[in-house]
């Protein structure tokens, strides 16, 4: 199967590196852009216990903020993966 991903979601998945063919398959490009995104978490998680292994307890505004950061560079994972590709319907 083919498949035609919107112009949009192409762009978003290109500025972490993600670049499906006509043949991947939405749902494992979603996937997979989720791991991208899990992997930043838990990178931010990781350097929040360091800062405060070394400063001690810190406020979770900041941390917070960063999480809000990482969620908005992600805008595609709000869109189900099966609306990542124009319906064939629609090319005619």
């Amino acid at each position: 199967m083919t498949y035609r991903y919107r112009p949009g979601i192409l762009a978003q998945l290109r500025e972490h590196g993600v670049v499906p063919r006509c043949t991947t398959d939405p749902a494992l490009a979603y996937e997979h852009l989720k791991s991208l995104y899990c992997f930043r978490i838990r990178q931010l998680r990781t350097m929040h216990r360091e800062l405060e292994k070394i400063l001690g307890p810190q406020p979770l505004d900041r941390y917070r903020r960063q999480l809000e950061d990482l969620r908005s560079e992600y805008p595609a994972l709000e869109i189900p993966s099966h609306h990542w590709v124009e319906d064939p319907q629609d090319l005619d």
